[in-house]
């Protein structure tokens, strides 16, 4: 898409949801948030973050629909998140990446796009109440390019 295209995206409120949290979730562990407590951590899971790190500073980030929606999503929810991975990479937002080579969806990974939609929604979603964002059915348009 060349410069004076614009695309609008109806995105539900989860979809919204997602995009900002791998955004906010990837700057955080490339800045390396959390080292500080690097040298109490258990070998084991010293290791896990280190790795995780890595990833975020090449853009990967895990999945973590728990953390995002601060409880434990049910069945059915999980099932939705799953969903909408597949329905933003269908829009050229995100990109689902399997590190491990199976089927399932290990790490995602922002386009250019969706780093600049993820951003707008960021910002926006800051301005307002507390950064909260509850996922719904309630679209939102929002130019790509923004």
């Amino acid at each position: 898409m060349n410069s004076t295209e614009t695309q609008v995206v109806n995105l539900t409120a989860r979809q919204r949801l997602i995009l900002a949290a791998v955004l906010a979730d990837g700057r955080l562990l490339a800045e390396g948030a959390g080292a500080a407590d690097l040298a109490s951590m258990p070998s084991a899971k010293r290791g896990r973050f280190v790795l995780a790190v890595a990833r975020a500073r090449r853009g990967l980030v895990r999945p973590d629909p728990e953390r995002w929606l601060g409880r434990t999503p049910t069945a059915g929810e999980r099932v939705l998140f799953s969903r909408d991975y597949r329905r933003l990479e269908a829009m050229g937002l995100l990109e689902r990446v399997n590190e491990r080579h199976g089927r399932r969806t290990t790490h995602l990974r922002l386009t250019e796009a969706g780093t600049r939609l993820a951003e707008a929604l960021l910002s926006a979603t800051t301005e307002t109440a507390g950064g909260e964002c509850e996922p719904d059915d309630e679209p939102f348009n929002a130019s790509a390019d923004a």
